[in-house]
């Protein structure tokens, strides 16, 4: 039997990022990496976590060798609004609100969560 978790899993947040893919596009978690860690797993891409310097990542986040895989609010608007395409994994409605009222769109929502890419492409 086949058990499938809209709430744990990822796929099919991580296939709807698959189809739309463009090569250099980057994957942001909205907070921390257990959020939304096997979209990493499905996508075979890195993630970047918004505001995600938290719990077990915090520590070694600051480590001078540590990959740059952290935004703040400033780095992600400017990263967002550049011309790199952006998937962004949230399970704010809030967040996903203004998103879209900003041209952003809807690829994928499940469990909660729900898949925005921005208009770069």
């Amino acid at each position: 039997m086949l058990f499938r978790s809209p709430i744990l899993g990822s796929q099919p947040l991580a296939t709807a990022i698959t189809r739309n893919w463009h090569p250099g596009a980057r994957i942001v978690v909205d907070g921390q990496y257990s959020d939304a860690s096997s979209v990493g797993f499905y996508t075979g891409q890195p993630l970047y976590m918004l505001n995600g310097r938290v719990n077990n990542l915090w520590y070694g986040s600051l480590f001078a060798d540590a990959p740059p895989r952290f935004e703040d609010d400033a780095s992600f608007g400017r990263l967002w609004h550049g011309p790199q395409q952006v998937f962004f994994i949230t399970g704010r409605p809030e967040v996903e609100k203004t998103l879209v009222a900003g041209g952003a769109h809807v690829i994928a929502s499940t469990g909660g969560r729900s898949v925005l890419v921005n208009t770069a492409h």
